[in-house]
């Protein structure tokens, strides 16, 4: 659970200081447009910057799926 919780602190985070540097640069942008260019940015930025906490959250995610299952199975 923390590592998920991390993942999208860190994501949350990245949107921000994106969204911070555009509202601050002088483009003339509507708050709106300068969101959705945040969004993008941020996304691209945490498939790389962001790939380790991914790849644990899904690990974690396939092992307490195939736990389940083997519980399941064993009911069974």
């Amino acid at each position: 659970m923390r590592s998920v919780l991390f993942l999208g602190t860190a994501r949350l985070g990245l949107f921000l200081v994106v969204f911070l540097v555009l509202t601050l640069l002088p483009l003339g942008m509507d708050i709106f447009l300068r969101a959705l260019i945040a969004m993008a940015v941020s996304m691209l930025l945490s498939v790389f910057l962001l790939r380790k906490a991914r790849q644990d959250v899904s690990e974690k995610l396939v092992d307490s799926i195939d736990r389940r299952r083997a519980a399941k199975a064993a009911k069974k």
